[in-house]
């Protein structure tokens, strides 16, 4: 089958398994890191195409706070949108949060009866109240419980959503023995920003060693907000 999805989470693992995959998406060069070499394998399937409306910078989003400025992105997303369904004729489509792209996209793969399953990371869905895409070609797929349930008290879901992991390249990791367990080991791996949450652990973890339980932590991730990778670095040794 033709994919069309969201980059490195899923692309490897369905290239793997013997699907065609494209992966389209927006181009913040000025977020660039060193890219492995799996990673340059799966830049020949990714198409740097769509216009975002707004940016990163200090660590924070920026949105794009002209309307005339975000109809016209919105409008130039739909038709890249198009001609990318048209060109590779994708049999589904796995699509993340669409704060940054706008909602046309995602109404142009239904209205085509394309399937689509949104991998969702943020709060809403990313598309208004008065749009409602097709039940019967569109899946909601929250992050976690939380972001689940919460989904679904805000009457963002026409259907049942079920919790879609994010999941990892556990290929880079993978172990034929299993390390000794006797201390718990605690792990964080994501981008070590605020509104991801390490901060919490870190306090969760100075109440462990409170409570005299030994264990090990290891943070693992990115981030554009150097200063608040230092300031977790100091509240680990200060603990």
């Amino acid at each position: 089958q033709r994919q069309m999805c969201i980059r490195d989470r899923f692309t490897k693992e369905l290239k793997d398994r013997g699907h065609e995959v494209r992966v389209v998406t927006g181009d913040a060069g000025y977020l660039l890191k060193e890219a492995s070499a799996d990673e340059m394998v799966l830049e020949g399937d990714t198409h740097r195409r769509l216009r975002f409306l707004g940016s990163w910078e200090n660590g924070d989003v920026q949105s794009e706070k002209n309307p005339e400025k975000r109809l016209l992105i919105m409008s130039l997303n739909r038709d890249l949108a198009i001609e990318e369904i048209d060109d590779f004729k994708p049999d589904l489509c796995l699509m993340g949060n669409l704060d940054f792209i706008g909602y046309h996209a995602l109404e142009e793969f239904t209205k085509r009866r394309i399937p689509v399953i949104q991998c969702l990371g943020n709060e809403a869905p990313g598309w208004p109240k008065e749009f409602r895409p097709s039940l019967e070609y569109y899946r909601a797929g929250p992050a976690s419980q939380w972001l689940c349930d919460k989904m679904q008290a805000d009457g963002c879901c026409l259907h049942e959503p079920k919790v879609l992991y994010p999941g990892a390249r556990t290929d880079l990791f993978y172990r034929d023995v299993l390390p000794d367990c006797t201390v718990p080991k605690i792990s964080f791996a994501g981008l070590l920003m605020s509104y991801k949450g390490p901060q919490t652990l870190m306090e969760a973890l100075h109440l462990l060693k409170e409570g005299g339980i030994e264990f090990r932590a290891t943070f693992a991730g990115d981030t554009t907000d150097q200063g608040f990778v230092d300031a977790l670095k100091k509240s680990a040794e200060a603990g």
